[in-house]
């Protein structure tokens, strides 16, 4: 059983008020309603009344229908995150602003470096023509050494270093087959570091036959280089490797050494035999006889020799019927080549026969390769 808060009184139903306070209450909210009482401050510190039928004062402040008051907390955060845009833009804009200055600075020094290191063509020192007085005026394009027609055996240069001998190389090597045309000369190129003048030698007693050199000294003017001609005469040398060592020296004009004088030179030659196919034996001798007319056969080997190509095609063939070959072509790749001669001599009669099988070899080009011998003797003896 549940009671009523209101009148303390037993109540049946699961309420708070039981059912007479209930409609009291409610009754008495109705009237609050159509007279509430206003109070209104006073100077003597006293509240007014308003009864019912009198009308009430406006208050201080009416709040208007359709306007919501934003609240504090939500001002509060949009006022900040207003601040924060601002100081964003500001900073961004600070920046731009650098940026472009840096840049514009960058490219101002860049400027001004590529127009120091790469003069103009008229503020280059004149030089004068050999021949000619020296160019005067200003604005007048520069000619160089280079466009003359220098000394024979030496070309003009305008290298910058030290009084020092350089030459191009310090090796030449020629290779030479036998039969084949002669090799080709070769140069060597004399100069100083600094393009000064200076006079050049080779020392003599270590020049070999076979070897020729032209000029043996000479001398080069300043910003010109000098020209050694070297060639081999290889007609008379047999089958070998040689090498020469070449000593060049070199002085200044006042006749002081130059740096890395001497220089040493070293020609070497390398000479080859000829691509040669060799067949052995150089001869077949054959015995048969009236009950025994076809003797054994017997091999024939064939390979190459010297400086030969890849490959070489051979062909063989005979004079004689009697004479049989069991293959009469083939290629050799430098590991040999063979093949079987049988002879055939029924019905021969007694007597001495001789036939010849000729070889003929070419390279992988076509090109004939020399055959020793050419041509192979074939004896046969027939008796009773």
């Amino acid at each position: 059983m549940n009671r009523c808060l209101h009148c303390h009184k037993p109540c049946g139903t699961h309420a708070i008020f039981c059912e007479t306070c209930r409609d009291s209450l409610l009754v008495r909210h109705s009237s609050l309603s159509t007279a509430e009482r206003v109070s209104s401050p006073t100077p003597s510190g006293e509240s007014d009344y308003v009864t019912q039928g009198s009308e009430p004062s406006p208050p201080a402040f009416v709040k208007q229908p359709g306007l919501k008051r934003i609240p504090p907390r939500m001002r509060l955060m949009l006022i900040t995150l207003a601040i924060i845009a601002v100081l964003s833009c500001t900073a961004d804009a600070i920046l731009l602003v650098v940026n472009s200055q840096r840049h514009r600075q960058n490219n101002l020094s860049a400027t001004i470096t590529a127009s120091t290191a790469q003069p103009s063509a008229f503020d280059t020192p004149l030089v004068p023509i050999r021949g000619h007085g020296p160019i005067s005026g200003k604005g007048t394009p520069t000619t160089s050494l280079a466009g003359t027609t220098p000394k024979a055996g030496s070309t003009s240069t305008a290298g910058i270093g030290n009084p020092r001998l350089m030459l191009s190389s310090s090796q030449l090597t020629f290779h030479y087959v036998q039969g084949n045309t002669q090799p080709i000369s070769q140069s060597v190129i004399l100069q100083s570091g600094d393009s000064s003048a200076f006079t050049w030698h080779i020392q003599g007693g270590s020049i070999p036959s076979w070897l020729t050199i032209e000029p043996l000294q000479g001398a080069i003017s300043a910003r010109n280089i000098g020209q050694i001609g070297v060639s081999v005469q290889v007609s008379q040398v047999p089958p070998g490797t040689y090498a020469t060592a070449l000593s060049i020296s070199g002085t200044t004009g006042t006749g002081e050494p130059l740096q890395n004088s001497p220089q040493t030179l070293t020609v070497t030659l390398t000479v080859q035999p000829p691509c040669i196919f060799q067949a052995a034996p150089t001869t077949l001798t054959f015995t048969s006889s009236l009950l025994q007319p076809n003797p054994p056969g017997q091999t024939l080997t064939m390979n190459t020799s010297g400086n030969c190509a890849a490959s070489v095609n051979w062909t063989a063939s005979t004079d004689a019927a009697w004479v049989q070959l069991s293959s009469s072509s083939g290629i050799d790749t430098g590991s040999g080549s063979s093949i079987s001669v049988t002879i055939h001599a029924r019905g021969m009669l007694v007597g001495t026969y001789t036939a010849h099988i000729a070889l003929v070899a070419t390279d992988s080009n076509g090109a004939a390769v020399p055959v020793k011998p050419q041509s192979i003797t074939v004896t046969l003896n027939v008796t009773a």
